[in-house]
């Protein structure tokens, strides 16, 4: 195993975590488990390929680096698989009992030349696409689903030169021709060294891309944003590019808060993590860490994965060294100041097998509660590893917090006054009825809540990536409540 991502669903008003694992031998495997204690998963979930974890062969070795799930339920793994001995952009697409989505992938795989001199093959079954840049080795490093159901995925294609590569699908898995050249783009930084790990998408639709590129004798942290059609946006750093230069660094997550900054996370040197914050227009924001950088925390080897909180608070996940390498978690104020509330002064590590471990994703489940996954090393190999963690939120926490995002909404222009204040009151109304220890009064305002956000998204007030935090966080609060 090389990697986990993790995306949550909202069904049936319950949390539900789905894990995509990245596996040699031609095999893209899906897990999603059952929760039955605090850091262990003990079985999986039988309504999901029977045994809670579905695999999918190519013809040769493949890969899943990413995984998104759709607003209905649908889950988008995306990596990469070796057609006739080359790597392509690989997704698959399973529905919720993990049998693959036959209306995906045009009943066959689907690779497009990038440059002209890539192969075209359409083969294998329905419920895979893969597209071709053109040359050696390409990968998909991150995938995301728009609000209008289109996918976007984004990663290497090993061309000449090494470029960032988005390509963006239609809800049937063929290439998107409004997007770029016929779903494609390309964007390049100068010089070697160039290849995205992560990406975003904005409430507006534009897409935020984050990994590394080669400037000046050093890496550097690399971002690009893209406008809804796939031109760069010169609204963003140098021409819709920017780079930070922080000692040879190297983004590996970014996340996109509900203000609108950018949050970056990486390693810097061999041995040390970092995180920066942009403004909107691809500034460092100077109100965070130093500069808009907070850079080796101490004990914090690797930051590979980034997860914001409904309070704002930012979660970092990778390896800390303790007596061996273990999975580490670090959290962040908004000012960029650890949160010494959380852990051991800001920092939780947990060891597995006692020896390497490492986090390679992490994720917020809608009751706050926190979900890393990765790999522990048995000393003759590698397994998957996944613990979960208390974030120290009551529902009262939860119900302030998701009062504060709504006004973030209202101060955006996204919301009028009164679609705030009518959101705001049944807030009010929960935070009440918890002080007053009315549970049931409680739950019915969230389900209410719940309700008119349904409303905002269904009238194309909200859109879903607007939306469905308020959703989850609002059932979250209903499940730690006990709300039937």
């Amino acid at each position: 195993m090389w990697r986990s991502d993790m995306a949550f669903m909202r069904a049936k008003m319950k949390s539900s975590l789905v894990i995509v694992l990245a596996l040699g031998c031609g095999i893209l495997a899906v897990f999603w488990p059952q929760w039955r204690g605090e850091l262990r998963a003990q079985g999986y979930y039988p309504g999901f390929g029977g045994e809670g974890k579905v695999t999918t062969a190519f013809e040769d070795l493949a890969q899943a680096r990413a995984v998104a799930i759709q607003t209905d339920g649908k889950i988008v793994a995306a990596g990469y698989a070796v057609l006739s001995g080359n790597q392509h952009f690989a997704l698959v697409r399973y529905n919720t009992d993990g049998t693959l989505d036959s209306s995906f992938g045009t009943g066959g795989k689907v690779t497009t030349d990038f440059f002209g001199f890539g192969r075209c093959l359409s083969r294998m079954v329905g419920g895979k696409v893969t597209t071709d840049f053109g040359g050696g080795s390409q990968v998909a490093s991150a995938v995301a689903i728009q609000a209008d159901g289109k996918i976007v995925a984004a990663g290497d294609p090993l061309v000449s030169l090494l470029l960032f590569a988005v390509a963006r699908y239609n809800t049937d898995g063929t290439l998107d021709a409004d997007f770029g050249a016929g779903g494609k783009v390309t964007t390049d930084f100068g010089g070697g060294g160039q290849r995205p790990s992560a990406m975003g998408i904005q409430a507006d639709g534009k897409i935020v891309a984050a990994g590394v590129a080669f400037v000046s004798g050093f890496t550097n942290f690399a971002l690009v944003r893209y406008n809804t059609d796939g031109t760069l946006d010169a609204g963003f750093g140098a021409g819709g590019k920017v780079t930070t230069n922080i000692g040879g660094s190297d983004a590996r997550a970014v996340a996109i808060q509900a203000d609108g900054k950018i949050v970056a996370a990486g390693v810097v040197g061999f041995s040390g993590s970092l995180l920066a914050r942009y403004n909107t227009d691809g500034t460092l924001d100077t109100s965070f860490g130093a500069g808009g950088i907070v850079r080796s925390f101490v004990g914090f080897y690797q930051a590979l994965a980034l997860a914001i909180q409904v309070d704002g608070k930012i979660v970092a996940a990778g390896a800390a060294v303790v007596s061996t390498q273990d999975f580490a978690l670090a959290r962040f104020n908004t000012d960029g100041t650890l949160d010494t509330s959380f852990g051991a002064e800001g920092m939780a590590t947990t060891d597995f097998l006692g020896d390497i471990d490492t986090a390679f994703a992490v994720a917020i489940q809608p009751d706050a509660r926190i979900v890393a996954a990765g790999y522990a090393s048995t000393g003759s190999g590698e397994v998957f590893a996944l613990a979960r963690y208390d974030s120290g939120l009551t529902p009262l926490d939860l119900a302030t917090a998701l009062s504060a995002r709504v006004q973030d909404f209202v101060n955006a222009g996204i919301l009028n006054p009164g679609q705030g204040n009518s959101l705001s009151s049944k807030l009010t109304h929960v935070v009440q009825s918890l002080n007053l220890g009315e549970i049931n009064t409680a739950c019915n305002q969230l389900r209410a809540f719940i309700n008119e956000v349904d409303a905002l998204i269904s009238s194309g007030v909200l859109t879903s990536a607007q939306g469905e935090p308020l959703i989850g966080a609002a059932t979250g609060i209903r499940t730690a409540l006990g709300c039937r």
